[in-house]
Parts: structure tokens; C-alpha cells; sequence
């Protein structure tokens, strides 16, 4: 298999020849062996660019629709002028339930099921699946805000039946299951690391992108431009996943064992305990607490990027900030947070054997410092200064899905990251009421509680770091 010999090959040689010796093959050979590597994250790239299209325009659409049905629409052309606080603050707290707490309920509850379903699907019959299906549920979600934005007389509130499919089809809680769990399959042990890191690379340089691509169809064509052109790019990748990925990734097709198990199997309650307890297993080298520790990890952030939720709402409320400025400040703020993913990690993890805990440290710190500032900042510039802490905040993800992966053996790899799922799914239901309720409840005494509650979580996961690291 192409993919599995390339992977046989270091990404990064340790040695380069000497002299000007040259490789005989052909320069369209080498591309093609190049592009060979790539599978799962275009996927991955293309969804976050739609991320990116919908994460500060979905915000603004509820915040337009929620004034637009309660007030006049001289009242919300300038609702962040400061001339209406009240109406502000009765806007403010309707999105931020509806938007952060509803809808996260909506697309999460639903997937703690679906991904126990998938990880165990990939594990036995299919790796393909976890990454295909959550496209479904975008494209179906995209749709289904094209239809409020068409109808625009609709009630906000119809808005949160566009996240149904989302949580039907796993959310990007399944997508990272699948994409963990299929880049896991193909690459070796040394690069495992790397690969899932630029897997977060991918996204930290697709959401800014998104961003910028929205901010003039938005202008021009508004929110159905905006939503037409993510639904026709998630359609392009859900046929790109479809014709690219394979199903048994990393297993040469002649050796490998019929991998068939019956439907059945996999949905029985058995099959789905077996799949949680693989995190609890015994083993050897104190691995099973290394193993834990990295989950609650990866819970703890999770829970903690449910602030990203109130960062438009909270500048609008402190600074005046319009979808512009937001949009200038954010497609900033996303690519510098991807520089440790960029150059750090692979130089330290590859070349000098640097253990993951440390990666994940150096990113929890940086997500630490980034919301202290965040919730002190007195003026809008101040916001730019936190952009500068976050530098390498993107390694904390990457760090604790390798080093997960490098606990497990090949034919457990699904059921640990749909573990990791599970808890990645559960903290989205819970951080989003208790975000919500210190938000609406802070609101007009200190706004930026939310992210001084988020450093103190930050703080924690930092200290379990520190735990995990092999002495």
C-alpha cells in the first residue's frame, strides 16, 4: 500500500547526502509521492475552513435575527453603539443561551452515543466511516441554516433545528475520532506525533482563511453567500473522503485477516463497555494512569474552548467591536497560536526526542496566560498582546493525542480516541451552561469572568502535565 511504504520513510532525514548527489527519481514522481502522504487532512483543512466561514457569521446571524425579532431595526443597526445597553444586554443573553448552550446540547448529547458506536466501527470494520459520516451532518446543518437566512421571518429559535444532524452524525467530535484514529493507522511510532500535529496545523491555518474568504461574500451576498458557499465546500469534501480514504488504512490488503463483524457486535452493550474500559486496562510501566491522565487532558481543554463561544459577544460588549474588527483581530489571532505546531514541535519531537508532556505544557501555559490577559484587558489593543501568549497553545491537542496513541497498541486505536471522544463530547454539554451562567450573570459587573474562570482550568491542566511526565 502506497501510503503505508511511504510512511516507512522519516519526514524529517537525519542524515542528508553529502556532495550533489541527486535523487533519480523524476520531479512528477516525487510530487506524486508527495500527495501520496495526504489522506485524511484535506478533509480535515477543508472542514475547517468551513469552520472558519460559519464561526463568527453563525454568531452574528443570531445576533441579528434575536434584535431584528424584538426590536425595531433602528435599534439594531446601532444595538453596539452603547445607546442601548438594556437592549443589548437582553440580546447578548439570548444568543449566548440559545447559541452557547442550546445548540451545543443539541450537537453534543447525541454524539456521546454515536462516537462509542464509531470507534468501535473503525476498530473492526471501518475507519472510514467516523470521518465520512460528521460530513453528512455539516452539510445537512448548512442547509438548514440556508433556510432560515432564505425564510428570514422564521424565529430565531429555528435555527437550532439546523444542529440536529450534527449530533446524529458524531459533530467534529467523531470527525477528530476518525482522523486520530486513521493517521494513527498509517504512520510509525516516531512520526505519529508530528502528523497528528499537523493535523491541528491544518485547522489553526484553515479557520483564519475561512474567516477572511466570509468577510467579503458576506458583504457582497450576505448570509445565504456565505452558507451556500460552505455547504458546496463540504459537499466537495464529503465526495473527496468518499473516492480518498481507504477502509482499512495501514494493513496490507493480502495478510490482513477478514476484518468483518456483524452489525450486531458492535452495538451490543458488551461491545460498547469493552471500548470505554480499554482506558482502564492494566498495563505495564504505569501506562494505564499516563493514559488517564492525558484524557482528562484533553476533557479539561475541551471545556475550556467553550469561552471561544463569547469572545465576539464579550468584545462586542467591552470594546464596540462590529463583525469587521472581529474578523481582523480573529484571523490574527488563530495562525499565530498554530507557531509552536509549526516549527517547535517538529524540530523538538523529531530531532531531539522532546517527551509530549512538554509540548502540552508549554501549550496549557500559553492557553493560561492567554485569558488572564483576555479578561484584564482595559481597551480593544490589549486583545493584540494576547494574541502573542497563545503562540503555543496549538501543541496541547497534538501533544496528548500522540502520546495517547503511543500507549495503545494499532487494534485498540479506535476504541481509546472514541474514549477520548466520549469526553470531549460530555465537557461541551457541561461547559456550556456553566459558561453561559457565569457570562449572563457577570455580564454587566465584569464581562471577562469567563476567561478568568478559563485560566484557573488552564492552571489545572498544566499541573497534570507536570503529573504525566515520564520521571
Amino acid at each position: 500500500m502506497a501510503v503505508a511504504d511511504n510512511e516507512k520513510s522519516p519526514l524529517i532525514p537525519k542524515h542528508l547526502p553529502k556532495g550533489n548527489v541527486r535523487s533519480s527519481r523524476p520531479l512528477c514522481q516525487k510530487i506524486t509521492s508527495l500527495f501520496s502522504l495526504i489522506t485524511v487532512e484535506a478533509a480535515y483543512f477543508l472542514y475547517s475552513t468551513c469552520y472558519g466561514l460559519e464561526s463568527v457569521t453563525l454568531v452574528n446571524l443570531w445576533v441579528d435575527k434575536e434584535c431584528q425579532h424584538m426590536y425595531s431595526m433602528n435599534i439594531c443597526k446601532v444595538l453596539d453603539s452603547g445607546q442601548y445597553p438594556k437592549e443589548q444586554d437582553t440580546v447578548q443573553d439570548k444568543v449566548s443561551t440559545y447559541k452557547s448552550m442550546y445548540a451545543q446540547w443539541i450537537e453534543y448529547l447525541p454524539a456521546v452515543f454515536v462516537v462509542l458506536i464509531l470507534g468501535a466501527w473503525s476498530d473492526s470494520r471501518d475507519r472510514r466511516l467516523p470521518v465520512v459520516l460528521p460530513f453528512v451532518g455539516f452539510l445537512l446543518k448548512s442547509l438548514g441554516i440556508l433556510a432560515n437566512c432564505y425564510w428570514w421571518s422564521l424565529p430565531p429559535k429555528y435555527l437550532l433545528f439546523a444542529s440536529v444532524p450534527v449530533g446524529l452524525g458524531g459533530g467534529i467530535m467523531a470527525l477528530l475520532l476518525g482522523s486520530s484514529a486513521y493517521v494513527s493507522a498509517i504512520s510509525r511510532v516516531e512520526t505519529r506525533t508530528i502528523r497528528l500535529a499537523i493535523i491541528q496545523l491544518l485547522y489553526l491555518a484553515a479557520v483564519p482563511f475561512g474567516k477572511m474568504i466570509a468577510a467579503p461574500v458576506f458583504t457582497r451576498y450576505g448570509y445565504i453567500g456565505v452558507f451556500s458557499l460552505q455547504a458546496l465546500i463540504i459537499a466537495c469534501t464529503l465526495l473527496y473522503a468518499l473516492i480518498r480514504l481507504e477502509k482499512h488504512p495501514g494493513v496490507e490488503t493480502d495478510s490482513s485477516p477478514e476484518r468483518k463483524v456483524s452489525l450486531c457486535h458492535i452495538l451490543s452493550p458488551h461491545r460498547l463497555l469493552e471500548s470505554v474500559s480499554v482506558a482502564w486496562k492494566k498495563r505495564e510501566g504505569g501506562a494505564r494512569m499516563h493514559i488517564i491522565g492525558h484524557i482528562i487532558i484533553i476533557a479539561c481543554l475541551l471545556f475550556d474552548v467553550g469561552t471561544a463561544n463569547f469572545v465576539f459577544l464579550y468584545t462586542r460588549k467591552k470594546f464596540a467591536w462590529d463583525y469587521y474588527t472581529f474578523t481582523t483581530w480573529s484571523v490574527l489571532s488563530t495562525p499565530v497560536s498554530g507557531i509552536g505546531n509549526a516549527f517547535v514541535l517538529p524540530l523538538l519531537s523529531y530531532r531531539y526526542k522532546v517527551e509530549d508532556s512538554i509540548f502540552g505544557f508549554m501549550g496549557s501555559s500559553s492557553y493560561m496566560f492567554t485569558n488572564i490577559i483576555q479578561s484584564t484587558a482595559p481597551v480593544g489593543w490589549v486583545m493584540y498582546i494576547a494574541i502573542g501568549t497563545s503562540v503555543f497553545s496549538g501543541m496541547t491537542f497534538a501533544a496528548s493525542r500522540g502520546a495517547l496513541s503511543k500507549l495503545v497498541p494499532k487494534e485498540e486505536l479506535g476504541a481509546i480516541f472514541s474514549v477520548v471522544a466520549l469526553g470531549e463530547t460530555i465537557m461541551p454539554l457541561i461547559s456550556g451552561p456553566v459558561f453561559t451562567a457565569v457570562y449572563n450573570m457577570t455580564l454587566e459587573i465584569y464581562p471577562g469572568t469567563v476567561f478568568a474562570f478559563a485560566a484557573v482550568i488552564f492552571a489545572f491542566t498544566s499541573w497534570l502535565y507536570a503529573y504525566v511526565y515520564p520521571l
